[in-house]
């Protein structure tokens, strides 16, 4: 009896191993992960390779900006970092500060509003120019200020090649203040009576001139009275700091270069300042500046120059003004 029972416990303790005891020789390991094939890993690679180049791709593609809707906002810029033709700037312009990249030369013959290629009516505006320059259109103004609250700094350009009929490439009217400075305004032709720079005073116009160059400008007309650089009446104020008026023509039988007129114009002319082969109708009318008397009184011209600017005329470096002789 005891036999028969030693031999189930036996059988008992082979079917169920006591805890702690070694598994059977004879189990069954599970199967070994395979090592991965170097194909598919190479596949894997080249997939995401492929996945991240198509994403960088249409993240690169530029996202092509809408036209204006409307022609009178400056934001639709030509390839040289100006505004296309005919365009108004105001106060809610989106963009108010203009870099140049490049010449711009202008050929449309219709001017906004009537008045220029560029208009501006309110607000400030700044175009540094990087030493590129404008060039106007036939028969319209090129640069027209507009308001009591208008500014415009026009910084390191050149106003050029501009031909026109009783137009003028910059124009600053009913209290608009203009600033430039590195500002050279060269070879322009009008075949009218008005003057390069065309100020009129009403409201409180301002002109403020440093490092300007009035060179090689033509006002064709003989009965002309303006200046053929700069024209200024009705009570404006500009002050030009450095100076260089040369090669300028007047068939007018008026001063060459300024003209000042009119009860409150004021003219102030500081730093080195230079007037060289200008050239008038009348052979006694001045070679620099003239003050007028009609529009109801005599301008105002203070000469405070303090000699001739340098031959060569580098915005860039600092003018050594020569000796008055």
């Amino acid at each position: 009896m005891n036999a028969m029972n030693s031999k189930a416990v036996m059988n008992i303790e082979k079917c169920h191993p006591k805890r702690g005891t070694a598994a059977p020789v004879n189990s069954v390991a599970p199967p070994a992960r395979p090592p991965p094939n170097f194909l598919e890993v190479r596949r894997a690679v080249k997939k995401t390779l492929l996945l991240c180049v198509f994403l960088f791709c249409i993240l690169a593609i530029p996202v092509q900006s809408q036209a204006p809707t409307q022609a009178t906002d400056p934001t639709t810029l030509a390839d040289c970092g100006l505004p296309v033709a005919s365009s108004q700037f105001t106060s809610a312009s989106n963009i108010t500060t203009f870099n140049m990249t490049a010449d711009c030369a202008y050929t449309a013959q219709s001017a906004q509003a009537g008045r220029a290629i560029l208009y501006i009516t309110s607000g400030e505006f700044t175009i540094n120019g990087n030493g590129h320059s404008i060039i106007g259109p036939s028969h319209t103004h090129l640069i027209y200020l507009e308001g009591a609250n208008v500014i415009l700094n026009l910084n390191d350009v050149t106003i050029r090649e501009s031909s026109t009929w009783n137009f003028s490439p910059l124009n600053v009217y009913n209290g608009a203040t203009l600033n430039g400075r590195n500002l050279t305004v060269r070879d322009t032709r009008n075949t009218g009576s008005r003057s390069m720079l065309w100020i009129n005073g009403t409201g409180g116009t301002q002109v403020n001139l440093r490092n300007a160059q009035f060179l090689n400008n033509r006002q064709t007309v003989s009965s002309g009275v303006t200046g053929s650089a700069i024209y200024a009446f009705n009570g404006a104020t500009v002050t030009i700091t450095n100076g260089i008026f040369r090669g300028n023509r007047n068939a007018g039988g008026r001063t060459a270069v300024i003209t000042a007129t009119g009860s409150g114009t004021s003219v102030q002319l500081n730093g080195c300042m230079t007037f060289e082969d200008n050239v008038q109708a009348d052979s006694t009318a001045a070679d620099d500046y003239e003050r007028r008397t009609a529009l109801g009184g005599t301008a105002t011209v203070t000469d405070s120059r303090t000699g001739a600017c340098p031959r060569v005329f580098s915005y860039w470096a600092a003018l050594t003004p020569q000796k008055k002789s």
